[in-house]
C-alpha cells in the first residue's frame, strides 16, 4: 500500500500544474469581470441608463476576455506555474550531485541538439501532413489549437513557445515527474507514465499523441546527461523548428521527404549521445566549482 500511495504521489506534480494554471486563469479572469462591471456602472450612471436588463447586456458584451488578452493571460499561467515548479524542484533536487556545465553546453551537443529538434519536428510534421487527408475532423480540431495558440503577438508567441513552455514543462514532466517516478519503478515505466501525462496536459488527441514520443525523447536525454538543462535546450530547438516547418511546401511529396530527411537527422545524433555517459560531480568538486563560477544551476 506504501509502495502504490509513492506511486500515485509521483502523478502529483501533473494534477498541481493543471490546478495553478485553472486558479491563474479563473482569478484575473473575475478580476478583468469584476473591473469591466465597476466601468459599465459607471458609464451607465454617467449616461442617466438604468436597469439590470441593460446591465446585464453590457456586461455580457464586454466583460468576456479579448482573444488577445485571454492569450497573455495563459502565457502568464504558465510562467506562474513555471516559477512555482522552479523552486519545488530545487526543493527536490537539494544535495542532489551535480553536473558541469561545460560538459552539457557545448558546440557539438548544441549541435546534436539542434539536429535533433529540427529532425523530430520534420519527422512529426511530415507524419501529420500525410496521414491529415485520412482524419480531417480530428485534424480540424488540432488545426484549430495551433491556430489559437498562433493567434497572439508575434513576439509574444515566439517568447512562449520556445522559452516559457518548454522551461515550464521540462521543470514539471522531466524535473518532477520522472525523477519522482523513477524513485519507485524502473526508468523505462517511469519514462512512459511522464510521457503518457504529458500528452494528457496538451489536451489535443494530434498533439497529444506527438509530444507522447517527444516526451520519450527528452526523458531519454534528461537520463544521458543527468541534468534538465539538456531536455531544456532540445525542447526549445524543437519548438522553435516549428516556425521553420510552417514555410514548407504543403504536398504530399514534400511531407515523405521531410519525414525521411528528418528521420535520419534524429538517428544520427541519438547514436552519438547514445555513446555519452556524464558523470556527476562529487560534493568537493561542485562545491569548487560553485566557488568560482556563483552560478545557479538547474
Amino acid at each position: 500500500m506504501k509502495k502504490f500511495l509513492k506511486y500515485c504521489e509521483s502523478i502529483g506534480p501533473f494534477f498541481a500544474a493543471e490546478g495553478i494554471q485553472i486558479i491563474v486563469v479563473t482569478f484575473f479572469t473575475l478580476m478583468y469581470g469584476f473591473i469591466a462591471s465597476i466601468f459599465i456602472g459607471i458609464h451607465m450612471g454617467l449616461n442617466g441608463e438604468s436597469g439590470t436588463e441593460n446591465f446585464s447586456e453590457a456586461l455580457a458584451k464586454y466583460a468576456s476576455l479579448p482573444d488577445a488578452l485571454n492569450y497573455v493571460l495563459s502565457v502568464v499561467a504558465v510562467l506562474i506555474c513555471g516559477i512555482v515548479f522552479y523552486f519545488w524542484y530545487r526543493k527536490f533536487k537539494l544535495g542532489s550531485k551535480k553536473i558541469e556545465m561545460k560538459k552539457v553546453i557545448t558546440r557539438k551537443n548544441l549541435l546534436l541538439f539542434f539536429l535533433l529538434g529540427l529532425g523530430g519536428q520534420c519527422f512529426m510534421s511530415g507524419l501529420m501532413s500525410i496521414a491529415q487527408p485520412f482524419f480531417v475532423s480530428v485534424f480540424t480540431n488540432y488545426s484549430k489549437t495551433i491556430g489559437t495558440l498562433l493567434s497572439g503577438n508575434i513576439i509574444v508567441v515566439i517568447i512562449f513557445t520556445v522559452f516559457i513552455a518548454p522551461i515550464t514543462e521540462e521543470l514539471i514532466f522531466r524535473g518532477m515527474i520522472l525523477q519522482k517516478a523513477n524513485k519507485e519503478i524502473p526508468f523505462i515505466g517511469a519514462n512512459i507514465l511522464q510521457a503518457a501525462l504529458f500528452g494528457i496536459y496538451h489536451w489535443n488527441i494530434i498533439q497529444g499523441i506527438y509530444v507522447f514520443f517527444l516526451a520519450l525523447l527528452l526523458g531519454y536525454i534528461y537520463k544521458k546527461f543527468q541534468t534538465l538543462l539538456a531536455p531544456i535546450l532540445l525542447h526549445m530547438f524543437f519548438n522553435a523548428s516549428a516556425f521553420i516547418i510552417m514555410f514548407f511546401p504543403n504536398n504530399t511529396i514534400i511531407a515523405i521527404l521531410t519525414s525521411v530527411v528528418g528521420g535520419l537527422f534524429v538517428v544520427f545524433p541519438i547514436l552519438v549521445i547514445n555513446k555519452k555517459m556524464i558523470r556527476p560531480l562529487n560534493t568537493m568538486e561542485a562545491a569548487n566549482i560553485e566557488m568560482k563560477e556563483n552560478d545557479i544551476e538547474i
